[in-house]
């Protein structure tokens, strides 16, 4: 998972040498939070604001001749299946709570 915003990094000083680290300032994440804000397209825990999967990082998972798939990128996949989930059964829900379906 890598943030989102431009300020989430801040330069500091370790063992002499400047790095960037997260700031204290920025939003931790919330691996239950973030995934129910994905899957409920109603709620907004504001986790998809400042987080999202790096297809680019993390261990190999497939690699083909023209495909190469990370653990970000399965993430990623994860993320848009959710997504579309959260849509379909919201959208479900509501046709069966405001009876337009009838037998």
């Amino acid at each position: 998972m890598s943030p989102t915003k431009n300020n989430a990094y801040v330069e500091a000083k370790v063992h002499g040498f400047d790095i960037k680290v997260l700031s204290d300032d920025y939003p931790k994440i919330s691996p239950l939070m973030y995934s129910v804000d994905m899957f409920v397209p109603l709620i907004n825990f504001h986790q998809a604001e400042y987080w999202m999967p790096n297809a680019n990082r993390g261990s190999t998972v497939i690699h083909i001749s023209w495909c190469k798939l990370t653990t970000g990128g399965t993430l990623r996949i994860w993320m848009w299946i959710q997504i579309i989930a959260g849509w379909m059964l919201s959208s479900l829900l509501i046709v069966g709570l405001s009876g337009l379906i009838k037998k």
